[in-house]
């Protein structure tokens, strides 16, 4: 189980810098809501 958090947080922390940088852009809308989506998949994965 720890593993598989740890694989999360890995993988969020990597997505949250791409989507940073991307900010930037204001027509980039969509990666902003990809990361949203992404951050309640994993609270809900850790809640569980």
């Amino acid at each position: 189980m720890e593993l598989q958090v740890r694989i999360y947080q890995i993988s969020f922390s990597r997505g949250f810098e791409k989507t940073l940088s991307q900010i930037e852009k204001p027509d980039d809308l969509q990666s902003i809501a990809n990361l949203i989506r992404f951050f309640c998949v994993c609270i809900t994965i850790l809640l569980l």
